[in-house]
């Protein structure tokens, strides 16, 4: 018998698998078309593979970020802010990387501070070996999307902060990313912000630590 396993007829069922359909929960309140790869190639003039959507929804305003640009809506489809440069939101800031149109952006709305987060990451520094990389993000002053916003910049060093992701807490923004440096280093970043700070604007502190 070396070699075979016996299973128990049994074993062969998972019984967390869903054997029924569930039921509807109704028709969709609005259904329209928003952003699409089609967007990146009006304003750059290419597509961007793969594009990347990712889309938050507020009490009054639905913000969608598809690789390269952003745009804001009502609840009801109408547009607000049309499909516009993702770099924009940094234009005139002071670490100049976060006005490129880097990408693999993310856009939250945080219902503890009612307040809009959208970032992306730097990629400058890719031709470089010295120069550091940044997750740049931007947070509504206000609770509406479409108005100005408090700017931010926090170094990985020299470690690429590939496909980050945020998650949203009463206290803080928590950002983990996917790490590329030098001499083919690699971890994964774990990082906190102020985000008591950063919603009004003032000077905040990030905790962070890589895992090799």
């Amino acid at each position: 018998y070396l070699g075979m396993v016996f299973l128990d007829p049994l074993d062969a069922i998972d019984n967390a698998l869903q054997n029924f359909a569930a039921p509807m929960l109704g028709s969709p309140t609005a259904n329209f078309d928003a952003l699409s790869n089609q967007d990146n190639f009006n304003i750059f003039g290419g597509r961007v593979n793969p594009p990347d959507p990712i889309i938050a929804v507020g009490p009054n305003h639905i913000v969608e970020m598809v690789n390269l640009v952003v745009a804001v809506y009502d609840k009801a489809g109408n547009t607000l802010v049309p499909a516009f440069d993702i770099g924009a939101l940094w234009a005139g800031f002071a670490i100049d990387d976060c006005t490129d149109p880097s990408g693999d952006p993310v856009v939250i709305y945080d219902q503890f501070m009612d307040r809009w987060v959208l970032s992306q990451f730097t990629t400058r520094a890719l031709s470089s070996t010295t120069e550091p990389f940044f997750n740049c993000i931007a947070i509504s002053a206000t609770s509406d999307p479409t108005g100005a916003y408090y700017r931010y910049a926090f170094s990985t060093d020299n470690f690429f902060p590939d496909y980050p992701k945020y998650g949203n807490w009463t206290d803080a923004y928590v950002i983990t990313t996917r790490e590329f440096g030098p001499n083919l280093g690699y971890g994964i970043g774990v990082y906190a912000l102020e985000k008591n700070k950063m919603v009004n604007g003032q000077s905040a502190r990030v905790i962070g630590f890589r895992l090799d």
